[in-house]
């Protein structure tokens, strides 16, 4: 089965999708201040992470150790500008 396609969006009240597609998922918040916090920054987290990993197969990805992709980020070659 295929995932949804990217890119992902965070649509208002926690929804996270598909852009112009049905949601497919929704962020709960504690419904306190600081939980509502924590819901949209998570929200932003789970796009983001989704739209960084096209092209990659959902199994890989499962088998990478936690920080792998930071480690490849911090090791990249330095591009002068």
């Amino acid at each position: 089965m295929e995932h949804a396609p990217e890119p992902w969006v965070v649509k208002d009240g926690g929804l996270l999708g598909p852009r112009n597609k049905p949601s497919i998922a929704k962020v709960l918040s504690s419904g306190t201040f600081e939980g509502d916090q924590i819901a949209k920054a998570d929200a932003r987290r789970i796009v983001a992470c989704v739209n960084a990993c096209v092209g990659f197969e959902t199994d890989h990805l499962e088998e990478l150790e936690p920080g792998w992709i930071k480690e490849v980020y911090d090791n990249r070659p330095h591009i002068p500008a």
